[in-house]
């Protein structure tokens, strides 16, 4: 662990010092949870479970919507070039961070939760500034992972999901060039990824709302 946060600094250290662009604020990444609902439906029947308790159960999934959103807390440095920007983002989620915020169960004798989100993506951004409203188109790789664990009185489940690959969006900045709000959006294109016995994927969209300064 320590050996990773040594070599996420060293890489992060470069854009600090020359990044010209910081931005904050909500990411919203995408999980694919189709095949979850079928695995863990499935699991429910091996259980011999009453036919009530199993019926509640399928109409409780099949109102689930296929594709849900996840937001983290991200920020972004960005290096200008002329009118291109290399942007270098990253962000993140946990149980503890939502605990702090009262948005998190506490831990109990029969519910224990845990979760951790994570998102990293290095890009390239062509921006067209106009004053007070800018636009950018956005292409890049990105890393999206992250695993919810959750034990039942004896039952015990941990859903993870790893995946990489590339992305394509478009971006709109509003207000002053040196202070302005964004928002933004974008496709995924996963080349990789690592699915576990549940099925959960990653999802095929992303999206941003924040603000970022510029030096």
């Amino acid at each position: 662990m320590r050996t990773g946060l040594i070599l996420v600094a060293l890489a992060v250290f470069p854009w600090v010092a020359a990044a010209q662009g910081m931005g904050g604020g909500l990411w919203v990444e995408s999980l694919d949870i189709e095949g979850t609902k079928a695995a863990l439906l499935g699991w429910a029947e091996g259980q011999d479970l009453p036919e009530e308790t199993l019926g509640e159960l399928g109409a409780l999934l099949g109102g689930l919507p296929a594709v849900i959103p996840v937001p983290l807390f991200g920020v972004a440095l960005g290096v200008p070039l002329g009118p291109v920007e290399f942007e270098l983002e990253g962000a993140l989620l946990t149980d503890g961070m939502l605990r702090s915020l009262g948005g998190w169960p506490a831990q109990g004798l029969e519910l224990d939760l845990a979760f951790r989100a994570c998102y990293l993506a290095l890009g390239l951004s062509p921006r067209l500034d106009l004053g007070l409203i800018a636009v950018a188109g956005t292409c890049g790789l990105f890393l999206w992972a992250g695993d919810l664990s959750f034990q039942l009185a004896t039952y015990g489940w941990k859903l993870t999901w790893r995946g990489i690959g590339g992305t394509l969006g478009a971006r709109l900045e509003l207000g002053l060039p040196f202070f302005r709000l964004f928002c933004s959006g974008a496709l995924l294109f996963p080349w990789g990824q690592v699915q576990d016995a549940w099925g959960i994927r990653v999802g095929p969209w992303q999206g941003r709302v924040g603000v970022v300064i510029r030096f």
